[in-house]
């Protein structure tokens, strides 16, 4: 009797204690379930309240300043990598762009008078399968078709066409140059020139040499005077004005040569009579 009821005495608190583990773990499934929809809660508020890239190129629309631009402040930040005069007074300005603490690949490129942009154009740089050139890909334009249609009615009185592939775009900088680097060559678009020139594309010369871009005028002007220096081509009166237009010019151009000059120079000092006339001599050298 005594063991009978010391082994019942003893199995009823083994008992209510399974009870009230049980309530404890229902209560802590419940706990557990309330907190994860109380993370899903917080996770969603916050990735929603974080624009999208594509709500961020729409958000920048709105912005019409170069200043605005640079005043950005969101989840995205916009740094300003450098500046080039172009004609009809337009600065075409490269941006990169950082996310928090990342570098994005994605780059942004604006065209703008007094500050007022009226072409913005975000792009992602591809290099290509052998490495030697680079493609662009297109992410997002917005055009200001007031400012430029005004800007257009400027460029007709000048001869000057308002061409958007004409801009270099990441990693490359409109440069200007008889021989640069180590390899003393012509940057990409003097190599891009000679091209024109091996194929006899007196029509893409001809565009470069009314392009907003004054790099591409120069190297233009280049290749016409190699048609010319070989009897290719016969120069309309036209050209030839424009040609002496940017003997006479100027417009600054970011210029190297060799290893350590890349100063901004002016057009007519690069081509002088002797300059052109050596830079002729050595390509046919070449050729």
């Amino acid at each position: 009797m005594v063991s009978g009821t010391g082994r019942g005495f003893g199995s009823a608190p083994l008992q209510k204690h399974k009870t009230l583990g049980a309530r404890g773990r229902d209560n802590l499934v419940t706990m557990k379930k309330g907190l994860t929809i109380l993370i899903f809660i917080i996770t969603s508020t916050t990735l929603l309240s974080q624009p999208t890239e594509t709500e961020f190129y729409q958000s920048t629309d709105n912005i019409k300043t170069t200043s605005g631009l640079e005043g950005y402040k969101d989840k995205y930040r916009l740094n300003k990598n450098y500046e080039e005069l172009l004609n009809l007074g337009v600065v075409q300005t490269n941006w990169s762009i950082v996310k928090g603490r990342k570098l994005l690949q994605t780059r942004l490129l604006t065209l703008s008078v007094d500050g007022q942009i009226f072409y913005s154009e975000f792009y992602i740089p591809k290099i290509s399968e052998n490495f030697d050139s680079w493609t662009y890909d297109k992410i997002h334009t917005n055009v200001d078709s007031l400012r430029l249609t005004n800007l257009k009615s400027l460029s007709h009185a000048d001869n000057i066409s308002i061409n958007f592939e004409h801009m270099e775009r990441h990693p490359y900088r409109s440069t200007f140059g008889y021989a640069c680097g180590a390899a003393g060559t012509m940057p990409e678009e003097g190599q891009m020139m000679l091209q024109l020139v091996k194929n006899n594309d007196t029509s893409s010369l001809a565009k470069w040499l009314e392009s907003i871009n004054p790099m591409k005028q120069v190297y233009s002007y280049l290749g016409l005077k190699l048609l010319q220096a070989t009897d290719s081509i016969q120069l309309t009166d036209d050209t030839i004005k424009e040609m002496t237009e940017l003997e006479n010019s100027s417009t600054l151009v970011y210029s190297c040569s060799g290893c350590t000059f890349w100063e901004h120079l002016p057009v007519k000092e690069h081509l002088t009579p002797e300059k052109v006339t050596r830079f002729i001599e050595r390509r046919k050298k070449i050729e």
